[in-house]
C-alpha cells in the first residue's frame, strides 16, 4: 500500500512558513481584495448613504496592496521571476 504522504510543518520558532502555506497566503490575499472590493462597490453604488461601504473598499485595497508586494519581493530562491533590486 501507499504510504500517506505527510504535509509539510512550519517551525513555528524559526518563523519560517512551510512549502505551500506561502502561496496559499498570497492567494487568500487576492481572494480577500476582490472579495471585500466588490463587496464595497456594491455598498458604494447601491445605498442611500455612499459612505456606508468605504470600509470595505479600503480593506480590498489594503489586501490587493499586500498582495502586489508579496509578489513584487525579491526571492532568493532560483528560477523565480520576482525582480532583484
Amino acid at each position: 500500500m501507499d504510504d500517506p504522504e505527510e504535509r509539510p510543518v512550519s517551525d513555528p520558532e524559526s518563523g519560517t512558513p512551510a512549502d505551500g502555506e506561502e502561496e496559499e497566503a498570497d492567494s487568500n490575499d487576492v481572494a480577500l481584495a476582490i472579495v471585500f472590493g466588490s463587496v464595497g462597490l456594491t455598498l458604494v453604488l447601491t445605498l442611500d448613504t455612499p459612505w456606508a461601504g468605504l470600509p470595505m473598499v479600503v480593506l480590498g485595497l489594503f489586501f490587493g496592496y499586500r498582495a502586489v508586494r508579496r509578489a513584487l519581493r525579491p526571492s532568493d530562491e532560483p528560477g523565480t521571476t520576482a525582480p532583484n533590486e
